[in-house]
């Protein structure tokens, strides 16, 4: 059976019509039915309840953001904001496209509201961190990767999509395809984040109970400074920095928790500062990520370049948690 699946594009909307235009022609021309703001009826029904019933029966969630935050809402959120709230609410991946360069932007499609200013800069960086980013600086650059992203995500996440009535199988069949499938996609999903990939099956890896020895710089004091070595064992060294890595973070995650566990195993005392070269720093997260403990994905940066953000995957927060976690005392 065929299905069609429903895409809902949201965005600012006199700013971006033309990307907005282009994004729905395109995932209109590949098969999908495009939703948004130009379907929304003129009538006194609640302008929310009517999104979200139309959001209820997509299956992805587009969202295009430039250099508006958008209209404001009674609550103090644009409707933008209040739309991509409610597509994650539901569980409907998100693929959000970030105008790159939002500086070469005309005054006139940007915030000149310091407030405003502030909450598309919040609402920037709650997209980093719970949807599947790209940057893009033309239209037609922007529809092109919206189909990429679009079809990747039917990959990793295919949609419940609609069918023809009569081709139609029984409510009760297409309940339960559908509730396996979702299992199917859970599984995946948790077997892609722990496998540690192929590549390192033919290497001997050191294991989270071996050591690794590495230099460190103490600093106490007025201009008083010591060079040490220390020698942690990986799990040792995944139980202090791992806390820092639920969420994604660069090697700046790793100071605060070598500098406590390097303080506890040397026994240096308070008021001690320890800093670690980046060369050990950049060590570490490759040997998490090879042990299937961490991801490691490459992001944006605002002021130019890229750097690549680590995060413990579901193994790793299991095994950082168990060495962390307070155990009932022996009787």
């Amino acid at each position: 059976m065929e299905k069609i699946f429903h895409v809902f594009v949201s965005s600012t909307y006199s700013d971006l019509i033309e990307e907005r235009k282009k994004v729905s022609e395109a995932v209109a021309k590949a098969g999908y039915v495009a939703e948004g703001m130009e379907i929304f009826p003129a009538s006194s029904q609640k302008q929310m309840d009517f999104i979200e019933r139309v959001i209820n029966r997509c299956d992805y969630y587009i969202l295009i953001v430039a250099g508006r935050y958008g209209s404001v809402s009674d609550d103090g959120l644009s409707y933008t904001e209040k739309e991509f709230r409610y597509a994650k609410s539901k569980g409907i991946p998100v693929l959000a496209f970030l105008r790159d360069q939002v500086g070469d932007l005309p005054r006139s499609k940007t915030e000149t509201d310091a407030e405003s200013q502030e909450k598309l800069d919040n609402l920037v960086e709650d997209l980093k961190s719970n949807a599947l980013v790209d940057f893009w600086s033309k239209p037609d650059e922007l529809s092109t990767k919206a189909l990429a992203a679009l079809a990747q995500a039917r990959i990793s996440h295919e949609g419940v999509g609609w069918i023809r009535a009569d081709q139609a199988a029984g409510s009760d069949v297409l309940n339960e395809i559908n509730e396996l499938r979702k299992e199917n996609s859970t599984l995946k999903k948790e077997v892609a984040e722990n496998r540690r990939p192929a590549i390192f099956d033919d290497i001997p890896l050191a294991g989270l109970d071996e050591s690794y020895q590495f230099k460190y710089k103490s600093e106490w004091g007025v201009n008083r400074t010591r060079t040490g070595v220390v020698s942690l064992t990986w799990r040792e060294i995944l139980a202090a920095i791992g806390p820092s890595y639920r969420t994604i973070s660069n090697t700046s995650g790793l100071s605060s928790g070598l500098q406590r566990a390097i303080i506890r195993k040397c026994d240096l005392g308070e008021n001690v500062s320890i800093t670690v070269g980046m060369e050990d720093k950049e060590r570490i997260l490759m040997q998490m990520e090879a042990l299937g403990l961490m991801t490691g994905q490459p992001y944006k940066l605002k002021g130019g370049g890229s750097a690549v953000f680590h995060k413990l995957t579901n193994e790793g927060l299991a095994i950082m948690l168990r060495a962390n976690v307070v155990k009932t005392a022996e009787e």
